[in-house]
């Protein structure tokens, strides 16, 4: 009887020791934001699995950057016990304005196409934001800049646009940071790898010298978007940079990759021929144009 009362005593106990227990989980639409329960700062979202008292309202405070999105956010929250309260914090942007001063040019904003600027027509409202991508264009000339537009605030952006050298237009292809050349060469030259590398290290467009093989990942990504490439590919595989020696240091390979098929093998670079498709890193702020032909 003893024995049976005291197993008793402790499911009891057990019972009311989870019932002491609750637990919350806090993500934002906003990267980091602070979070504070009753003015303690318990961390930076995403917050998992924190444990609060049960039935208790608590005062939640969740603080972001106020030169971007409106306003914090104070609320009270109850968690019943045994549970786990999921809760999802958003955020909206903050207005602002940006008064573009320069030529006439669409512009693009993340790469959205908003309006024709000119002269009556270069006040435009938007909302506030880190590192918005701005380019201006009009045909063949235009300019990319990156700006924090800040909340409530009226945002002047001058700029001039620059032309792209005719050479560069008509021979090079750009995707994502990289400029590839586009020539009837990269497609058809057949060339052993070391012959390739020279190729890349010679060629010059528009006064830009440091064209290069690029690497195995370089040529992976740029068989992905293939279709932006003019000239097309030829029927043998490209070379990469990537390269490596056997075991027994009788051999010399490079990664390389199979544009009709998608394969990627190792070649020896000494005695087996393939195609030369060079390519260079943009630099920060330096005139480039993806419709180019």
């Amino acid at each position: 009887m003893l024995k049976l009362m005291l197993i008793i005593f402790l499911f009891f106990t057990t019972i009311s020791a989870n019932e002491k227990k609750a637990f919350i989980n806090i993500f934002s639409n906003v990267e980091n934001t602070k979070v504070f329960l009753d003015g303690k700062e318990i961390g930076d979202t995403p917050i998992k699995q924190y444990e609060v008292v049960p039935n208790k309202k608590i005062q939640l405070e969740a603080i972001v950057d106020k030169k971007y999105y409106a306003n914090n956010l104070k609320t009270t929250i109850r968690v019943s016990p045994h549970n786990i309260l999921t809760y999802k914090l958003k955020f909206e942007k903050s207005n602002s304005q940006i008064f573009f001063v320069g030529d006439d040019a669409e512009l693009y904003l993340n790469g959205k196409f908003i309006k024709k600027l000119n002269d009556s027509n270069r006040l435009i409202d938007v909302n506030s934001e880190q590192n918005i991508t701005i380019k201006l264009q009009d045909g063949y000339a235009d300019v990319s800049l990156d700006r924090n537009i800040t909340a409530n605030t009226l945002n002047t952006i001058k700029y001039k646009l620059k032309t792209i050298p005719k050479d560069i237009r008509l021979y090079t292809s750009t995707i994502n940071n990289l400029m590839w050349e586009d020539t009837k060469n990269a497609a058809n030259t057949n060339i052993n790898w070391e012959k390739a590398n020279i190729y890349c290290q010679n060629l010059q467009f528009a006064h830009h010298k440091d064209f290069r093989l690029p690497t195995i990942e370089e040529l992976i990504e740029l068989y992905e978007n293939k279709d932006e490439i003019y000239n097309g590919f030829g029927g043998k595989f490209y070379w990469s940079s990537t390269t490596y020696d056997d075991e027994y240091k009788v051999w010399s390979y490079s990664i390389v990759k199979n544009f009709d098929d998608g394969t990627k093998k190792t070649s020896i670079k000494e005695f087996e021929n393939g195609r030369v498709r060079c390519v260079r890193d943009i630099k920060k702020g330096e005139r480039t144009d993806n419709e180019q032909k």
